[in-house]
């Protein structure tokens, strides 16, 4: 063992029986943290959130954007590429209509941020004549 490897420390203290609060603590151990149940009130399909982000290059088939949904109760993510902001109400809409189809359950809320690409006459009037309740953050 190196002698004077560490300043500060007596040797004469490491002799006796020397307890380091801080290793004590470290060493430690405690009961689990308490399982919290978080599970979606929601059928799988029926909350989606929905962004769309702008890529920085294009995609190999020329896409700029991805469409990113993730359903609420599975946590599913889904990704679309789009080559145009315009394509995003038509995508929504197909994907809201295969959701529906493989699930069984219908569409009852969408969530997404208040960009123009969700909020617009189209996907709107859609998402009205649907049913389904648009939530949007705030801005």
């Amino acid at each position: 063992m190196d002698k004077n490897a560490a300043t500060g420390i007596n040797a004469s203290e490491l002799a006796k029986d020397f307890v380091c609060e801080h290793c004590h603590y470290g060493k430690e151990k405690r009961q689990p943290f308490p399982r919290i149940d978080n599970r979606s009130q929601f059928k799988p399909g029926e909350v989606l959130h929905v962004d769309l982000s702008g890529q920085q290059t294009r995609s190999l088939s020329g896409a700029e954007y991805l469409l990113f949904i993730q359903d609420e109760a599975t946590s599913l993510p889904l990704v679309y590429f789009l080559k145009k902001k315009s394509e995003t109400a038509q995508c929504i809409q197909k994907i809201i209509t295969m959701i529906e189809t493989q699930t069984g359950n219908k569409v009852k809320m969408f969530r997404s941020e208040n960009g123009t690409e969700f909020v617009n006459k189209e996907l709107t009037a859609y998402l009205t004549r649907k049913g389904i309740l648009h939530g949007c953050s705030a801005a």
